[in-house]
């Protein structure tokens, strides 16, 4: 688009030098042509014709005077240039204002009345996301070098944009040829010239992360539903912690009973053990402990019984490497420990049975030896 315009700017300029040579001369007969236009060379072309009125007038009166034609002509000679020159210089800084730009820019010549779209110029961030050279691409219709233009929605907008001149953001979609693939975001608007222009950002990355996350969140839910184990999330800056439907479910309640308080879970701790807990949360956190958080508390059911719990999690820092998250699970180990103590004290009992056998058997022991002893004499 920059060379466009300083080809028209040299254009203009050779049209009018005729004009001003003749009019050096002393001739004062002829106009220059004007188009439809309101930049600063239109406006200038505009007064050296209402000048050339004036001098032509004046020579009609016989009242012309060469001195002040020569020096009339010499000024507008100079801002001819002058004004080329400043042409000249923004069309370079607008240059290298796009190449700085960290998105992409695309500008577009319409043709046939807003069917076709051809590339007048695209920046070095452009060139970089889609992976050509502008100079391929200039003067190629859009749907040439990118073939996917029409299904990835874009052509559509460009063309209401080209037809009402109000600027759209086209949403975040997926662009995909035989050479190129990834998510664009685009915002169209046109120029006062006619031009379409198009900023765009690859979002490639970032919706790659973001799918990744849904999938890992997919099969994280999906392994959740298939385990007993309460999950638990605890956020050491906002002191918030996330309790999965399970954890809650194993002290009874449903999952809107309870909120992301840290003292839903302190609460409930049995008084005995909250001293112990406390501290083995603290040194671990202070990495005063070795080896992975494992220990064993009872929480107090909605039923007002007692849930044996065995605790188990992993520690998560930033990147200062502070304690950030501490992420666990519950394992509900009541039955368990049920079992324990039925067993320990089924075993008691069967030493206790044992000991009562053995002492009988040494007092019948006892007794035999006596009673031989008597039976001897």
């Amino acid at each position: 688009m920059i060379d466009k315009n300083k080809k028209e700017v040299d254009q203009r300029v050779k049209d009018v030098l005729p004009v001003l040579e003749k009019m050096a001369k002393g001739d004062f007969t002829q106009r220059i042509k004007m188009v439809d236009g309101n930049d600063a060379l239109s406006k200038l072309f505009v007064s050296i014709n209402l000048i050339l009125d004036d001098l032509a007038e004046m020579k009609n009166e016989n009242v012309q005077n060469s001195k002040y034609s020569e020096e009339l002509n010499s000024t507008l000679e100079g801002l001819i240039q002058t004004k080329i020159r400043l042409a000249e210089e923004n069309s370079s800084r607008f240059k290298l204002l796009l190449d700085n730009l960290p998105m992409g820019v695309a500008v577009y010549e319409v043709k046939n009345q807003g069917k076709d779209f051809v590339f007048l110029d695209m920046n070095v961030a452009g060139q970089k996301i889609d992976k050509v050279k502008s100079k391929d691409i200039v003067g190629k219709n859009v749907e040439i070098v990118f073939p996917g233009v029409k299904k990835f929605g874009l052509l559509a907008v460009m063309k209401r944009v080209w037809k009402t001149g109000k600027p759209e953001k086209a949403p975040v979609t997926e662009y995909e040829d035989e050479k190129i693939k990834g998510w664009r975001e685009n915002y169209i608007y046109k120029l006062p010239t006619g031009e379409i222009v198009s900023l765009y950002s690859d979002l490639t990355e970032q919706k790659q992360r973001e799918m990744m996350l849904i999938e890992e969140e997919a099969r994280y839910e999906l392994a959740m539903k298939g385990t007993s184990d309460g999950l638990w999330d605890w956020n050491l800056k906002t002191n918030k912690v996330f309790y999965s439907p399970m954890w809650k479910k194993m002290l009874g309640y449903k999952d809107s009973e309870i909120s992301d308080s840290f003292d839903e879970f302190v609460s409930r701790i049995h008084p005995e053990d909250r001293d112990r807990v406390d501290k083995y949360v603290k040194d671990f956190l202070a990495n005063k402990l070795e080896g992975e958080f494992k220990m064993e508390l009872r929480m107090r059911h909605k039923d007002k019984t007692w849930v044996d719990i065995l605790a188990r999690a992993s520690l998560l820092k930033d990147a200062k490497g502070k304690p950030s998250r501490l992420i666990g699970t519950h394992v509900d180990m009541t039955r368990q420990k049920s079992l324990d103590r039925q067993q320990a004290e089924q075993i008691a009992q069967l030493q206790k049975m044992n000991e009562f056998m053995v002492e009988r058997e040494l007092k019948m022991i006892e007794l035999k030896n006596k009673l031989k002893a008597v039976t001897n004499k």
